[in-house]
Formats: C-alpha cells, sequence, structure tokens
C-alpha cells in the first residue's frame, strides 16, 4: 500500500469574527513496502501568519531513526527553522522562532530518511496572525515580539514539568525542597493556590498544597512519606495550573490555551485572574479536562478573586462517580468582574 499524507486546518475565532490562530494538522502512514511519505501540500494557507507552536509525535509503528520533517513555504522556506530535522525522539515539541518569515504562498509537509513500512507521524503546528498585541511566550521567557504591553498566547503543555528533588519527606511534617530549575508557573501566587502532585510508586502518589515559595524552593506538608530518589514532582493539572499562574504574573494577564485531547487534573486549579486571563480549549470534545480517579472532592476551576477579568471557553470537564462534591466552575466569594463562561459542557455524576 502506498503511503499517505492528509492535512486539515482549524480556524480559531479568538475575537469572534478574525481567525488569528490557524491549526494545521497532519496525518502521515509510512509506504507497506519502503516507508517513504508523500509530500503534503496546502495550496492556500493563512498569508503572513508565522509559527507559534507545533508537536511531532510518532506511533504506533515508529518512523526511522533520525528521520526529518520540513514545513516548506512558497520560496522553500521552512518555517519550522529546523526543528524537525533528525528526530530520534518520539516526540518533538516545536517552540516559537524568528528565525524565518511569515508563510507566503503553498506550504508543503516533506518526510524524508523515513524507510520503516507502515510507520505513523502526526504534525501539529499552530499559525498565528503576527500582531504586536497577541504574542507567544515560552515557559523560559523569551518572546516573540518587543511590544511589551502585549496580553499573550501561553499554551498549557508546555508548562508542565518534572523535577527531581534530594530531599527525603516525612508524612505529616512540613519540607522545604529545591526546585531547579524554578519551574516558570510556580510564581508568588502560588503560595496556597496552587497544587503540584509527588509521584512515587514506591511511597504512593499524592497531591501537595504549596505554602511557601522562594525563588529556588517550594514548601508544603506531605501526607505520605517519600525516600529520597523514589520520587519526582509534577504539575498536578498537565501544566494548566502552571500557565495560569504565569499568566498572572504577567502585567497585562494572558490567554491560556488547553492542549488538545485529553489533559488530566488531580486537584483544582485557582484562578485569580490578576488583571485577567482568559482560559481557550481547542473546542468541545477536542479539548477534555479529565478528572483523575482520584479527585474525589473539591471545585475543578475556582476563581478566587472578585475584581478581575476572567473567561473560560470551548473544552469539556469530565468527571466520575467518585467525585463527590465540587463545582466544575466556582466563582468563589461572589466574585465580581467580568466572568465569562461559554461553550464549556461539564460531565458529571456528582449531585
Amino acid at each position: 500500500m502506498p503511503g499517505t499524507a492528509r492535512q486539515t486546518s482549524t480556524d480559531l475565532l479568538i475575537d469572534g469574527s478574525t481567525a488569528n490562530m490557524t491549526v494545521v494538522e497532519f496525518e502521515c502512514t509510512g509506504d507497506a513496502v519502503n516507508g517513504s511519505i508523500p509530500d503534503a501540500r496546502i495550496i492556500s494557507p493563512p498569508q503572513g501568519f508565522t509559527v507559534s507552536h507545533g508537536e511531532i509525535s510518532a506511533g504506533p509503528v515508529a518512523p526511522s531513526s533520525g528521520y526529518s520533517v520540513t514545513l516548506l513555504n512558497g520560496s522553500g522556506t521552512d518555517i519550522l527553522g529546523g526543528a524537525g530535522l533528525s528526530i530520534t525522539a518520539s516526540a518533538v515539541t516545536i517552540a516559537t522562532t524568528t528565525a524565518v518569515p511569515p508563510i507566503y504562498g503553498s506550504l508543503t509537509l516533506v518526510v524524508t530518511n523515513q524507510t520503516t513500512p507502515g510507520a505513523k507521524l502526526r504534525v501539529i503546528v499552530y499559525l498565528r496572525r503576527i500582531s504586536l498585541t497577541q504574542i507567544a511566550i515560552q515557559p523560559t521567557g523569551s518572546v516573540t515580539s518587543n511590544a511589551s504591553s502585549a496580553v499573550p498566547f501561553i499554551f498549557s503543555e508546555q508548562y508542565a514539568f518534572t523535577r527531581f528533588p534530594s530531599a527525603t519527606l516525612t508524612a505529616a511534617t512540613p519540607a522545604t525542597v529545591t526546585l531547579s530549575p524554578m519551574p516558570a508557573g510556580i510564581t508568588a501566587g502560588s503560595v496556597n493556590a496552587h497544587y503540584v502532585r509527588i509521584v512515587d510508586t514506591v511511597g504512593g502518589s499524592e497531591v501537595v498544597l504549596i505554602t511557601a515559595r522562594t525563588s529556588t524552593t517550594i514548601t508544603f506538608t506531605p501526607a505520605l512519606s517519600h525516600t529520597s530518589g523514589n520520587y519526582s514532582i509534577t504539575s498536578a493539572s498537565g501544566g494548566i495550573q502552571e500557565a495560569v499562574k504565569y499568566a498572572e504574573s504577567l502585567a497585562n494577564g494572558g490567554n491560556v490555551w488547553l492542549a488538545f485531547g485529553n489533559t488530566t487534573v488531580y486537584k483544582t486549579v485557582f484562578v485569580a485572574g490578576s488583571p485577567s486571563v482568559w482560559i481557550f480549549g481547542r473546542g468541545l470534545w477536542a479539548t477534555n479536562i479529565v478528572l483523575d480517579a482520584t479527585f474525589t472532592a473539591g471545585d475543578v476551576f475556582v476563581v478566587t478573586a472578585t475584581t478581575i477579568i476572567v473567561g473560560f471557553q470551548d473544552f469539556i470537564i469530565g468527571g466520575h462517580s467518585g467525585h463527590a462534591s465540587g463545582y466544575g466552575i466556582h466563582l468563589q466569594n461572589g466574585s465580581a468582574g467580568f466572568p465569562v463562561v461559554s461553550n464549556v459542557s461539564i460531565f458529571d455524576t456528582w449531585g
């Protein structure tokens, strides 16, 4: 069977009328004999857009080690900036780059050095309209525009993290651990408003609340004991809480974009929202927030401030029968300001 490469494009209408972002997705399958994948061409892509973020993933049949993916505009320039060359990992993240020009002319996906029969490959690229008021900020803090007053796009999956502290933790005893480097989404605003997850296959996993933070450490009180070397500390929300806290730390807030597919959440995500935070999914059934089985009580999102602008749009919250109490989105303490909930579905079995 010959190889295939099909593509789809989806416009994201951020301001209700203009497509400020377009998502382009390619699904590729290698030839059954020689593994080759044909070029996939978009004749009329959005002109003047640039790459905001991208993902290249492989499987279940992995491509040949060292395969390359380029996305060429009409002049033959790779708009991925070389991020897809000589891939050996199962997944690659493409960060924003200023080294390539905006899209002009057609757009062609080219896969080379791939000889594994039937290999599977998925390429997702987020294209954004050039604007001085909509920029993308990476977890490192690097930006793609000199507009210091911009309201940026912040992609939640980029703010997920895993760290391996060296301290041994004792149950019911406050612990201060070093996170090196400190994740960008753990900020001063995280204190008493940010859960992280301890993953420990020996002592048992749990979520803990950050009760203090410095530039290099966080403090919390675990319910279980954890031996050094047996555990890691990760996001309890697939990067959602970290993206929200990072947005809140910016002068003008930010637009947090949730990932495609399912994101597992283990505990409440706090939204203070100052000065403003909008949380966007990629559409109903495209973005699903799934409550872990251990998440048995508490709100999924809780808005804690009273004089802010905060919005939730275009995603699904999926609960389970074990979640006995709590709201999907809770405007706590009569939150005022300008809260907006649009096109959000909550599926659950709690009363």
